[in-house]
């Protein structure tokens, strides 16, 4: 049994190698620097530039991003109870 999905993570000089999995016969789960609420503009630089590299299976990002600055506060910005 073996693997076919590495992990990485970084921006635009792991170029390199996410084509050396590609040429490995892998694939590879990217974690792209920036955020959904901050650094919005690196994320985005990130994802135009690599997001037709063959070896990109998925792209991670936060998994439940905070977008408040408070638990008390809904997404709407209005305060809960």
């Amino acid at each position: 049994m073996g693997f076919n999905t590495v992990f990485s993570s970084g921006g635009l000089a792991q170029k390199p190698a996410l084509d050396r999995i590609a040429a490995a016969g892998l694939w590879v789960q990217f974690r792209p620097p920036g955020s959904l609420n901050s650094q919005f503009d690196e994320l985005e630089k990130t994802v135009a530039a690599l997001r037709t590299n063959p070896a990109l299976l998925l792209w991670e990002h936060e998994d439940e991003p905070v977008l408040n600055k408070s638990a008390s506060t809904t997404r709407s910005g209005t305060t809960k109870g």
